[in-house]
């Protein structure tokens, strides 16, 4: 079946521009080099896989596991460095980038937005005399040591804003090697770089034209940092809710990065975060195989008619949101753990893994292969995360983002085969998140793209992120409450860190559930992961 014209408009535009790979995939090696090699070869790779016909995968560890399960590639033959990059600069005209490590390495976001726009390949001068540089690099696009010289991010931020913003797509947000800001602390507002950049989204900014930047107080109300991203995304053609890819780990109290949702950075937007700071190889995905546009196949229904004097419970393997942990080892230990228990005995009760609805398209072959393997349990299903479409807090949008963001996560389930989507708002409003937000899912039935039946609230035990207080928005509204759960961002990758973690789920019931199961005659429920007791 394919996705319905309704649903077919709401896909961004650049998703569906990506043809399927046809040509014979080039494989480079870059575990060896530094992050100045790293960031022109992942530079390439970005531009190389603009064209279908020549692919290009960056090969991080010999024994890469996707590309064994999904192209059965066990020993890639590997293009060596200099060639791949001699070979791109020829294909894109020979133009190059010049910028000094030693001294501009806060400007790497945007050297990087400057590669995919003016389709050129950046060279350190540092490490990289100009009279060493590969033969092909014929034409000097731009001359980041001159232009940008003794300039700080916010002035890099702003001479791409007034030179290129309509060539680019979207956002993205990737750390040039800042130290964390812990606050309060010295490094609160004054963070030092203390390591190499963020470099594994690399690819897919350049191959997507996405607008990089990094700005320590970019989120910050009242700054000069934050009114000019509110003037980049004002005056942008981008899409709204505004997607932002990578990931933003400023001002990080108790343990949680306060803006990395991104809606907080922008309340006259909606905007939304697809952590995905570590996750290369994205370019090459997104065009390698079709994109889903049609529903997953998924395991039967349970055949449960709700009854109000049950309590259901409901278990959720959740973080799906975030690319880099379903790239990750430790999510497909789970699977398989999960198919081993399975095998050996039958599975009675299901589990509901979060996926990031985004691998549709950014990693549809990845997608598909997640949805194999829960048709192997026979009972397990997708869920959406928070918050559906985007990691935000959907309620602080305006309305017309409020209703863009909800056709949208509308869209993923019917995707995703899933009626079962996560609520994450901000302290204190839960209340207008139940009256502004999900009431929208609930229109009339001649309008309504998909039925989400089941809401998942997330009940966090943190200061920053405290407790839901509204008592019902669906017939099934099961709260998940994590012991102490935050996340850190550590070198360009997420790790999470749990103590004690329990989740628990409890029905809840208000004359707003009673009036919708009544008018829905009884209907059975279709969240494919719910269990009664």
């Amino acid at each position: 079946m394919m996705l319905p014209l309704p649903l077919l408009l709401l896909i961004p535009a650049f998703t569906l521009s990506a043809a399927t790979s046809t040509g014979t995939t080039t494989y480079v090696y870059t575990g060896n080099l530094t992050w100045q090699e790293q960031f022109s070869v992942r530079t390439c790779a970005g531009l190389t896989n603009r064209n279908a016909a020549t692919p290009a995968f960056l090969v991080q560890n010999m024994n890469d596991v996707w590309l064994q399960s999904l192209y059965n590639v066990t020993s890639p033959t590997l293009t060596p460095v200099a060639s791949f990059l001699d070979t791109c600069l020829k294909v894109f005209g020979g133009k190059y980038i010049l910028y000094n490590a030693k001294t501009q390495q806060a400007l790497v976001p945007e050297l990087m937005t400057l590669a995919g726009v003016l389709g050129a390949v950046p060279f350190d001068v540092s490490t990289v005399s100009t009279n060493s540089l590969p033969s092909s690099a014929t034409v000097l696009a731009f001359d980041g040591t001159v232009t940008f010289k003794d300039f700080q991010p916010i002035a890099a931020t702003r001479y791409v804003y007034q030179h290129h913003l309509n060539e680019t797509t979207g956002m993205a947000k990737l750390n040039p090697g800042y130290s964390g800001q812990g606050c309060p602390g010295p490094s609160c507002f004054h963070p030092n770089i203390t390591r190499g950049p963020s470099l594994g989204l690399t690819d897919y900014v350049v191959y997507a034209k996405l607008f990089n930047t990094y700005l320590t107080e970019g989120c910050l109300p009242f700054t000069p940092e934050n009114a000019l991203l509110k003037t980049i995304v004002k005056e942008s053609s981008w899409p709204t809710p505004v997607r932002v890819m990578g990931y933003d780990n400023t001002f990080v109290v108790e343990g949680g990065d306060f803006f990395e949702a991104e809606t907080l950075c922008d309340l006259n937007v909606g905007m939304g975060q697809v952590a995905s700071a570590g996750t290369a190889n994205l370019a090459f995905y997104t065009q390698k195989g079709p994109h889903v546009t049609s529903p997953l196949p998924f395991n039967p229904t349970p055949a449960t008619v709700f009854n109000k004097s049950k309590t259901y419970i409901a278990f959720v393997v959740g973080d799906g949101d975030n690319l880099d942990y379903m790239f990750g080892h430790e999510r497909r230990d789970w699977i398989e753990e999960r198919l081993t228990m399975c095998a050996h005995k039958k599975c009675t009760y299901p589990l509901l893994w979060t996926m990031s609805p985004h691998l549709l398209y950014l990693a549809p072959d990845v997608a598909r292969w997640y949805g194999d393997q829960l048709l192997q349990t026979q009972t397990d299903r997708f869920a959406l995360p928070p918050s559906g479409d985007l990691y935000s807090y959907p309620e602080l949008f305006p309305e017309a983002d409020q209703n863009a963001h909800v056709r949208n996560t509308e869209r993923d389930a019917y995707l995703l085969s899933t009626s079962v989507t996560t609520d994450w708002e901000w302290a204190t409003r839960w209340t207008k998140g139940k009256r502004r937000t999900v009431y929208r899912y609930w229109r009339s039935e001649h309008d309504r793209l998909m039925f989400l039946d089941g809401f998942f609230s997330v009940l966090c035990c943190s200061l920053l992120f405290s407790a839901p207080t509204f008592e019902s928005t669906g017939v099934v509204l099961p709260q998940v409450c994590c012991g102490r759960s935050h996340r850190r961002h550590r070198h360009g990758q997420h790790t999470v860190q749990h103590s004690n973690v329990r989740f628990w789920a409890r029905t809840v019931q208000s004359m707003q559930c009673k009036d919708l199961h009544e008018r829905r005659g009884g209907r059975r429920q279709q969240n494919g992961g719910v269990s009664s007791a």
